[in-house]
């Protein structure tokens, strides 16, 4: 992940101008995705509108979310950094004295065994792992059409990724994509605080706004549906010198950001450019943002093929150019 330190979250930003593309026609008309895919090798991110029932599934997995975060602080920890197969991590982690807050979500297929998550409910666990299927499986729809656009074989991305359904899983085997349930905002608990930075003034400053710096993310695509408070802001690739967009402004708990990752990049030659982006959370504001950014990522198995056959379809289409 590549990343750079960043302005502080109070400066200023545009809102942005932008169209969300309907799911529901995406599916049925070649047109519509096209123009989508146009708009994400042009700025690097677009906006979904997304079916009743996926915008159900988000709102009740965030209900349940913000509901686990709220838990007492030994209840949340009781998850730890819970390792898995091939090194994936699953599990809780907290910054700034619980100020902010992480659940990190692999899923595994049906019938091959469960992750052992005290404390956690199962109605968490069962939404989520449904979450988890439905975008990974919308995730493919999008890089399918993407590789369309820029005349490859789809199947030279898709075999680098998940199926949707897990069959591709090993016994103990976990997805590469991760589902990563984030909270921020919280009133820092003020013995951690104490325990881990007494007279820090990195901390402090911590503390005072809690936000990720400008970065792109490690993955093929990151899927975001709307946070309960605005907070991702993207850099303009057209124009980076200008202020952040602040892109979740103005839209509402059914729409999803979908925004390119390193990997897209690097298989694609920079036809599709990795996004910016920050995350913003004003600390004194007194509310807590809740997202959960769905990050689409390479299988460790992938086979070398993939890289192989998308360098080949890339050169064929450059030289036909």
């Amino acid at each position: 992940m590549a990343a750079h330190g960043a302005a502080r979250p109070r400066h200023s930003v545009d809102s942005c101008e932008r169209s969300a593309f309907s799911w529901e026609k995406l599916r049925v008309n070649e047109e519509d995705r096209m123009e989508m895919c146009k708009v994400l090798a042009t700025r690097g991110w677009c906006v979904l509108e997304l079916p009743d029932s996926l915008k159900r599934l988000c709102a009740e997995m965030q209900d349940l979310a913000q509901e686990f975060f709220r838990r007492p602080r030994n209840e949340r920890c009781a998850l730890g950094r819970l390792r898995l197969y091939r090194d994936k991590v699953v599990g809780y982690r907290e910054l700034a004295g619980g100020s902010a807050r992480f659940l990190e979500v692999h899923a595994r297929a049906a019938g091959r065994g469960g992750l052992p998550a005290p404390k956690v409910p199962a109605a968490l666990g069962r939404r989520a792992a449904e979450l988890h299927q439905a975008l990974q499986a919308l995730a493919r729809s999008l890089i399918a059409w993407m590789a369309e656009f820029l005349e490859i074989p789809p199947e030279a991305l898709l075999q680098s990724l998940d199926e949707a359904s897990l069959s591709n899983l090993e016994d103990g085997d976990c997805s590469a994509s991760v589902l990563r349930l984030c909270s921020y905002g919280f009133q820092a608990e003020a013995e951690e605080v104490e325990a881990k930075s007494e007279g820090s003034e990195a901390v402090a400053a911590e503390l005072e706004s809690v936000v990720f710096d400008e970065h792109t993310d490690a993955s093929f695509l990151t899927l975001a549906p709307v946070g309960s408070l605005p907070g991702l802001q993207f850099r303009d690739l057209e124009s980076p010198g200008l202020p952040w967009l602040d892109v979740e402004s103005g839209l509402s708990q059914g729409h999803l950001v979908a925004f390119v990752g390193d990997f897209l990049e690097v298989m694609t030659r920079g036809a599709y450019v990795a996004c910016r982006h920050r995350v913003c959370c004003e600390a004194d504001s007194g509310k807590q943002r809740f997202s959960m950014p769905f990050l689409v990522c390479y299988l460790v198995s992938a086979p070398a093929v993939a890289s192989d056959l998308m360098s080949f379809a890339l050169a064929s289409a450059m030289f036909m150019t």
